[in-house]
């Protein structure tokens, strides 16, 4: 089971969550898929919810060659979950109003979270939420396409982990692009999905709110019977066909 951020921790993300979408509502998102899941192409990902941050999930061999380095580098494993969020934010064991207000309202650096384990994910986040989807493998290609391009590279070298993550074999990495209440790590995943097909409101959002659009956009799946995980080999590391 992964360690969890201390509740005055997840009690500011919440208040963060909520003060944004106070601030910035919801707009209209579309109405169905772009490269739908349909029977014979359905791969399967998820969402979690910790409370304050939603991150990605992928099986070990829907990973892509564009993230294979997360396996050389956290060894091969059947799951790997990835979120970006603000630097400071993400990594703080406490946090504190400082913290809260940088994050809000003063464009700061970012990073990559990674982690890597071996339980299904709704057991390995039981105290989390986890919500199933699936995409086809066009829509897995862009997905992987869109986590891949957030790690920052030193020219045609693979991103290199900078510290320790929150939980189990995780390690953080330096990402491209700013946090601001305009863009956060609900709208990161948000735009994650949206990138695999999903007609999902790309705009900031809470994580509550992430977690209500990912169970609305599967109901418009005319396929998917929520099938019990089947697990990619951790070494097949290129999607299907």
């Amino acid at each position: 089971m992964p360690r969890l951020k201390s509740p005055s921790w997840r009690a500011y993300g919440r208040g963060l969550c909520w003060l944004i979408c106070l601030a910035l509502g919801g707009c209209g998102a579309p109405q169905s898929w772009q490269w739908p899941a349909r029977a014979g192409d359905q791969i399967p990902i998820a969402v979690v919810n910790h409370g304050w941050h939603t991150g990605i999930i992928l099986r070990g061999g829907d990973i892509g060659p564009d993230l294979a380095f997360v396996s050389a580098q956290l060894g091969a494993h059947p799951f790997y979950e990835f979120g970006w969020g603000d630097a400071g934010f993400y990594q703080a064991e406490e946090i504190d109003s400082g913290l809260t207000l940088a994050a809000l309202f003063w464009p700061t650096p970012s990073v990559m979270h990674v982690a890597a384990f071996s339980p299904l994910p709704e057991r390995y986040f039981e105290l989390g939420e986890v919500e199933r989807l699936w995409v086809s493998a066009q829509g897995l290609a862009r997905l992987q396409r869109f986590i891949a391009a957030r790690f920052i590279r030193a020219g045609q070298q693979p991103p290199q982990p900078f510290g320790r993550g929150l939980y189990g074999r995780s390690r953080f990495y330096r990402a491209r692009g700013e946090y601001l209440f305009t863009y956060t790590c609900n709208s990161w995943s948000a735009e994650a999905l949206a990138q695999a097909g999903a007609p999902i409101d790309g705009r900031p959002l809470g994580a509550e709110r992430v977690m209500r659009e990912t169970r609305r956009v599967r109901q418009l799946l005319d396929c998917c019977d929520t099938p019990a995980w089947s697990t990619s080999p951790p070494g097949d590391l290129h999607p299907r066909p």
